[in-house]
């Protein structure tokens, strides 16, 4: 009866969202679970429930402005994730161990600690690929994979590790590609790497090198047989209009404008 009102507080808890009365469902769920471990230690299915609790929560408790509360809850899943790795390597297990750590990562990257963050990404990312080795059935596991690196990458560039995150990057943009066929052409292809690469800068307040790798993207495309601008963005799920954003940002509207007005020509 417990284990069931334990999930029907997780369920309110999911669909009230970002909110003090889903954490607050969360909490109760997550209270209910650790009880029911504490007296069952045998039933990893209750500390399986606890783990995906406290992961949820700090979801929530990020999202509301609380992240030294979603490390201690990052961290309280982690802990739980080793114990049952201990005994029980199955998917559910591990999956739910390399989130964890991917969350405490993006957590410690919002406290300004990438280099912290670059230990949690790394872990999550030997744990989920070692599943998506083990499944290769399961596609949604490389692009999980693919994500990690992305993530490793932002954390290596905020620790000024350049050409490390460029390599992670790279990683991700090359499992990503293998989900589709290349039907745009090498040239097109460089030219959508240096636009992500750029994007990744730009994201992490590196201003003026994502500006160079968002020209490299232009004298690139420049080079390219693509008849239609609209399926190579399409394409590559990229925005066109990255320069033309950054310069913005800076404050610099006429160059802006003429940006707009190069790719319109």
């Amino acid at each position: 009866l417990r284990f069931d009102q334990a999930g029907f507080y997780y369920l309110i808890g999911n669909l009230e969202g970002v909110s003090e009365a889903g954490l607050l469902a969360l909490r109760d769920a997550r209270e209910i679970w650790a009880q029911l471990a504490q007296e069952n230690p045998a039933r990893d299915e209750h500390r399986e429930r606890l783990a995906v609790a406290l992961r949820n929560e700090g979801e929530v408790l990020v999202d509301t402005g609380w992240p030294q509360e979603a490390l201690t809850a990052y961290r309280r899943a982690i802990a739980i994730g080793k114990e049952l790795a201990a005994g029980d390597d199955s998917y559910f297990s591990e999956f739910s161990r390399g989130n964890a750590h991917q969350n405490l990562g993006n957590v410690l990257r919002l406290l300004g600690r990438p280099t912290d963050a670059i230990d949690e990404y790394s872990e999550s990312l030997a744990i989920v690929a070692k599943l998506a080795i083990e499944l290769p059935s399961e596609p949604s596991l490389r692009q999980t994979v693919a994500w990690n690196h992305y993530r490793l990458g932002l954390a290596l560039a905020e620790s000024d590790q350049l050409a490390e995150a460029r390599a992670e990057f790279q990683i991700a943009v090359t499992i990503l590609r293998s989900f589709g066929p290349n039907v745009l052409g090498d040239s097109a292809m460089s030219a959508g790497d240096h636009q992500r690469f750029g994007h990744l800068l730009q994201e992490i307040g590196r201003l003026a090198e994502a500006e160079i790798e968002y020209r490299r993207a232009a004298e690139c495309l420049a080079r390219a047989d693509v008849p239609l601008l609209t399926r190579f963005w399409s394409d590559l799920a990229l925005n066109p209009n990255g320069l033309a954003d950054l310069l913005v940002d800076a404050g610099r509207q006429e160059e802006a404008e003429q940006e707009l007005r190069r790719q319109l020509a």
